[in-house]
């Protein structure tokens, strides 16, 4: 406020709303912005394994949002998601919108393995994952009611993103009307770097979902999104900076 009445009271004539915004942030130039590109990368190269890549995700559970989610309301992010007894997804994304929940399912195997071997068929770590998916969607399509309430319980109780505002998603605090709209799951595999994938991989990648019911994705997705959003940060401050100099703040 200080700022904005700064400006004001300097040239009321040429202020405008954009250049009143710009004020009130000019405090965040003197805080150091969070980038995340540099530290992505730092651990997809720090191990071949997927322990610590599942760790940074769970601490920036914003990435899985952006990767998984194209709703626009509720967003719910449980890391071990468990159900069914013997079930476990690596992380579970739940969006909602007015009439339907969608429950991003997803399973991350290591960074250093691949999707296909050399003869095009599916590589060890995709056998197993496409294992576990095909026994998730028949739980899912089998006992419908016992998923609903522990994915509904799991992503309230222990979600990760913006979980300061949990408070606001406990299970009792929801309505009827809420528990009750469709979900539609939706299944999710991680593997490996895009520079391993060969012409033909990307290829056969791009209509695997068509017969196997879930999405091939390397982790270089997260690296696009992070890296979008770190040149987003840097205009940002670049903005706040240009604007500072300018008048004397």
């Amino acid at each position: 406020a200080k700022y904005a009445a700064h400006v004001t009271s300097a040239s009321l004539g040429a202020v405008t709303d954009d250049d009143l915004k710009l004020c009130c942030a000019i405090e965040t130039i003197k805080k150091k912005m969070r980038f995340y590109e540099k530290a992505l990368m730092r651990e997809l190269e720090a191990s071949s394994g997927e322990r610590r890549i599942t760790a940074f995700l769970k601490r920036n559970a914003w990435l899985l949002v952006s990767a998984f989610s194209s709703d626009n309301n509720t967003f719910l992010v449980c890391p071990e998601f468990r159900f069914g007894n013997r079930f476990r997804a690596d992380f579970v994304v739940l969006s909602g919108n007015s009439g339907e929940w969608n429950a991003h399912l997803i399973e991350l195997e290591p960074v250093g393995d691949t999707f296909f071997i050399s003869d095009g068929t599916d590589s060890k770590a995709l056998r197993k994952a496409k294992k576990q998916v095909g026994d998730w969607n028949h739980y899912i399509k089998n006992h419908p009611d016992d998923f609903r309430e522990e994915l509904f319980r799991s992503s309230c109780e222990r979600n990760v993103f913006r979980s300061r505002l949990n408070y606001l998603f406990r299970y009792k605090n929801w309505t009827e009307e809420e528990r009750k709209r469709a979900i539609y799951p939706h299944y999710h595999i991680v593997i490996g770097r895009r520079a391993a994938l060969s012409s033909e991989d990307k290829e056969r990648r791009s209509w695997y979902y068509d017969y196997n019911r879930c999405q091939l994705i390397t982790y270089d997705r997260f690296v696009n999104i992070a890296s979008e959003r770190d040149a987003n940060q840097r205009e940002h401050e670049k903005r706040l900076k240009d604007y500072a100099a300018k008048h004397g703040l």
